[in-house]
């Protein structure tokens, strides 16, 4: 099985990447005893959009002509999960995961004018909008069918937020729970 890595050639040499990676990794504690199977890095300006963000229609039904309800995906969401699809598409797997999944994703978010005290950190975390529990089933309905075939085998969901100084962009783990 091919293991997408964070050094892979799209982001090879970015000193900026490196760093968030390895801040993020030592903030947060990874579960050692299942296998990684993917590790990938997306250097880009994640979408401040969600999947919650959706719209009620009405449209008349040709044969009956009752009018009725419908949800529809706006254009923002669209555009969101193809930015999601185009950036994870050099990771994708040949193999496809088949078991029950980890995920875990790291929104990070560039701070263009932060605050004296956020001045000293590279990374902290983001409280404001979209949620991320919205922004975490927007990215996994993006992705479905590059690492796995369904979002469904997702069985462990960890999504995280954050703002940096440096370098945004979305940072996926995928392991194999065994």
């Amino acid at each position: 099985m091919t293991i997408a890595t964070q050094n892979s050639p799209q982001t090879r040499g970015n000193a900026q990447h490196g760093q968030i990676v390895d801040l993020i990794a030592g903030r947060v504690e990874l579960q050692p005893h299942w296998p990684l199977k993917v590790n990938c890095f997306a250097q880009c300006d994640p979408p401040r959009t969600s999947l919650q963000q959706k719209e009620m229609g009405v449209v008349r039904d040709k044969r009956s002509g009752r009018t009725r309800g419908v949800m529809y995906t706006r254009r923002q969401v669209k555009q969101a999960m193809k930015s999601y699809r185009m950036l994870f598409l050099p990771y994708r797997l040949q193999d496809l995961l088949t078991g029950p999944v980890a995920a875990e994703i790291d929104f990070i978010f560039k701070c263009k004018h932060p605050s004296k005290s956020e001045k000293s950190f590279v990374l902290w975390p983001k409280v404001t909008k979209p949620d991320v529990d919205n922004m975490g089933k927007l990215f996994l309905d993006s992705i479905s069918g590059y690492f796995m075939e369904d979002d469904a085998r997702v069985t462990c969901l960890t999504v995280r937020k954050w703002w940096s100084t440096i370098c945004p962009g979305v940072w996926l783990r995928l392991k194999e729970m065994q």
